[in-house]
């Protein structure tokens, strides 16, 4: 299994999923927040997974399900909450964007989010040992910044195929990954999606971006981007700039090159 999440090999998969069903592997899915509300402070959506009530099941479904395709559909969110609970061994917490709430006067804390188990999938003491081995793995096969980053990175692409064409049998791709790090002692899960974007793996350097971010922010070293938000690296002696709006506003850059068709992972 090491190897197989290493190289996300989809006949592995294939094969598991066909002797389990997607009966057995939807009820750990629901438990490790993929299609289920993870407690965020604003309406989300809550996405589905493919199952044998689908209008268009049959046998084949199963298979391609057990790789992330079929009638399945899941948001970013879901995807950082299912990566937080690999990392934390199976035990799914409430996920929050908001951390507290202040006294906008005073400053005062007035409520603190506090951490609330949402489920837990019991271990049977080596099964998610192995998956975390894999996904360690993982940042050696990718070409980029992620695999020499200087930090342990856990993660696992995902491909999955469109429905539309660009060209005769070549479907768009979207570019999904998950991610923890430190690997051995996290404290970052991310989920990342981009529609369109090819393979999973051209994620990679999304990942190091955003892990460069977390670890400036921890020591007081984070910079903000003036495309991102200019009023926030205005000159402070400059009155004409007026108060910092603190509320900053960014979209992922839409990739316009023609995605090859590969198979889903």
């Amino acid at each position: 299994m090491v190897d197989a999440i290493k190289w996300s090999c989809n006949i592995f998969f294939y094969d598991v999923g066909r002797r389990l069903t997607s009966d057995v592997y939807d009820a750990y899915a629901y438990k490790l927040g993929l299609a289920q509300r993870t407690g965020v402070e604003v309406s989300e959506s809550l996405g589905r997974l493919t199952t044998k009530n689908d209008s268009n099941y049959n046998t084949s479904l199963d298979i391609q399900a057990a790789i992330g395709q079929g009638n399945t559909v899941v948001t970013p969110i879901q995807l950082a909450t299912y990566a937080a609970t690999l990392a934390n061994n199976g035990v799914r917490y409430r996920t929050h964007f908001v951390k507290a709430i202040l006294d906008t006067n005073t400053g005062e804390v007035i409520h603190e989010t506090q951490p609330e188990v949402m489920d837990v999938v019991e271990d049977n003491g080596t099964t998610f040992a192995l998956v975390r081995q894999g996904m360690k793995l993982v940042p050696s096969t990718i070409t980029g910044k992620i695999s020499s980053y200087p930090i342990a990175i856990a993660c696992k692409t995902g491909t999955p195929q469109r429905s539309e064409t660009y060209a005769p049998g070549k479907h768009y791709l979207n570019a999904m990954m998950i991610a923890y790090l430190p690997a051995d002692d996290p404290e970052i899960a991310i989920g990342i999606t981009v529609e369109y974007g090819g393979y999973g793996a051209r994620t990679g350097d999304l990942v190091v971006d955003i892990a460069n971010a977390y670890f400036a922010m921890k020591d007081g070293t984070l910079e903000v981007d003036p495309y991102v938000n200019p009023a926030l690296s205005a000159d402070p002696s400059d009155d004409t700039t007026g108060a910092a709006d603190t509320t900053d506003t960014a979209g992922a850059a839409q990739d316009e090159t023609q995605p090859e068709q590969g198979s889903a992972d």
